[in-house]
């Protein structure tokens, strides 16, 4: 029986202990309330959850797609077809050298005539190209083997 109650007493005063260590262990922080109002470039988080939510394609619309192709010589890739009630817009294409070419339907979209030399991590604005419902997006290589990368998002049509 003294062992129970010394096997008890043990346990209790481990739990004070450990209590008062994880108490000692998240105390407060603090006010974490800003001391100056926002400066004139600065937005609230209201004024961008607005912004966003009020865009014609918002984050929350958006389906981010991603992707990295080896094209073989004198091939074509078929990338993607853009789905029934969505839209692909292109913002980022990263092509290897210059015999790479973009076609949509079978139609010249970006092609080696533009480029002189390699395109590197070409930065497009949001919006700027759009690959509208059932279209395909090809990548042509009319050279050697190369890599390619397309970067954008799919967003539904309102």
């Amino acid at each position: 029986m003294e062992l129970v109650k010394k096997n008890f007493l043990t346990i209790a005063v481990l739990c004070v202990l450990l209590f008062v260590v994880f108490d000692k262990m998240t105390g407060w922080a603090g006010n974490i309330d800003p001391c100056t109002p926002p400066g004139p470039t600065m937005k609230t988080l209201d004024e961008i959850h607005e912004a966003v939510v009020s865009s014609p394609t918002s984050i929350s619309q958006r389906e981010t797609f991603f992707e990295h192709y080896y094209v073989i010589a004198n091939t074509t890739v078929p990338c993607f077809t853009v789905e029934a009630g969505k839209r692909f817009v292109l913002r980022k294409l990263n092509l290897e050298n210059n015999n790479l070419s973009l076609f949509v339907d079978d139609q010249p979209f970006m092609t080696h005539i533009y480029f002189t030399n390699n395109l590197k991590d070409l930065d497009l604005p949001d919006g700027c190209v759009v690959v509208n419902e059932g279209q395909t997006l090809e990548i042509r290589n009319t050279s050697v083997n190369a890599y390619a990368t397309i970067i954008g998002y799919y967003y539904d049509v309102p």
